[in-house]
């Protein structure tokens, strides 16, 4: 047998049996985020040295989340030494045919091998509607779009796989993350219950009194939206039209005189593919940015709400094409940990 480059067959992703085969047939088509595992196979008895892989393309090592938020979510890069064993393990971000080359020396003449491997692109349709910031409720304002009877922002999208994956191992899902941007001033005439509620957002350490001024521990610091995927949600890769999320922010309380967001509250949202196969990883297809923020201010007895923003980009409906991964060091919760300002 002559040397090959041959990778290694999942059977929960490709079925039949597992282990290290030729790269033909649909052998040599993989979805974005999934697993490739790639081997030097030489004759019997036949040794290599200075290996040497050049993978082109946007390929990383591993990308991963801790459940908890305590370690960074960071893909990490294939360094050189990945690169110089008989065996080497990684992922494609991006579509297209990558032609792979395993260049080595036996019995000290120097040749190459190179296969080609064709990641297939997922094809995605996406949309979004924007509202507005209202003021609900008297002491508290919010991205509402009463008027459709829908969130502040509501996604719609659908991501399909050609007939030679199967749609209903790979999934589809949102990832969203926040730059809180929030500040409050207690009224100077708070009650104490109104105190002991405020109290319970507070960061430890921190005391609220009446006419104190705090703003959110993790101001300005880009966090993973509440959960991964957002809300939990996952979808078929089937085509089907996904019109169930969204996000309507919202910030107020009536123990407040004054509530900012300034500058804007801003996010970034990410339409995502989980592939297939146990040791896949998700991988971002498109991308919203979007942001609100305003005033609310109370003056005995009533709230008033000032100015406003609500900014979505692409300033169009559709969501922009990304090979750039979400990254936050912690995920952001509804406990708004207040600290002085």
């Amino acid at each position: 047998m002559p040397a090959q480059v041959e990778r290694e067959v999942d059977a929960d992703t490709l079925g039949g049996d597992t282990g290290y085969f030729p790269i033909i047939g649909t052998n040599n088509q993989i979805l974005p985020g999934q697993q490739v595992n790639l081997q030097l196979t030489l004759p019997s008895g036949v040794t290599a040295s200075n290996i040497t892989w050049t993978i082109p393309g946007s390929s990383f090592k591993d990308y991963v989340i801790a459940s908890d938020g305590s370690s960074a979510a960071t893909p990490t890069q294939l360094q050189t030494t990945d690169l110089q064993n008989p065996t080497v393990t990684f992922y494609w971000a991006d579509a297209g045919t990558k032609h792979v080359t395993c260049t080595f020396t036996v019995l000290g003449q120097q040749t190459s091998i190179s296969v080609d491997l064709t990641v297939i692109a997922p094809q995605s349709t996406y949309t979004r509607v924007l509202g507005q910031v209202i003021q609900d409720g008297g002491s508290t304002m919010e991205l509402n779009n009463i008027g459709l009877g829908q969130e502040g922002i509501q996604w719609s999208y659908s991501v399909s796989l050609p007939s030679s994956f199967d749609s209903t191992k790979s999934k589809c899902g949102l990832v969203q993350l926040i730059k809180l941007s929030r500040q409050f001033t207690v009224r100077t005439d708070a009650t104490s219950d109104m105190i002991a509620a405020v109290q319970t957002k507070a960061n430890p350490g921190t005391t609220i009194v009446a006419g104190g001024s705090y703003k959110a521990l993790l101001n300005g610091i880009v966090s993973c939206d509440t959960q991964f995927p957002y809300r939990g949600h996952k979808y078929n890769c089937d085509g089907s039209q996904i019109t169930s999320d969204g996000d309507s922010p919202s910030s107020g309380g009536s123990a407040f005189s004054d509530v900012l967001i300034s500058p804007a509250e801003s996010f970034q949202t990410f339409l995502t593919i989980f592939p297939e196969g146990a040791n896949s990883r998700p991988v971002p297809l498109r991308v919203i940015n979007w942001s609100w923020g305003g005033e609310l201010t109370y003056a005995s007895p009533t709230w008033t709400l000032g100015s406003t923003t609500e900014y979505a980009t692409p300033s169009s409906l559709l969501w922009n094409p990304t090979l750039s991964y979400p990254t936050w060091n912690q995920f952001a919760t509804a406990q708004l940990n207040l600290i002085n300002h």
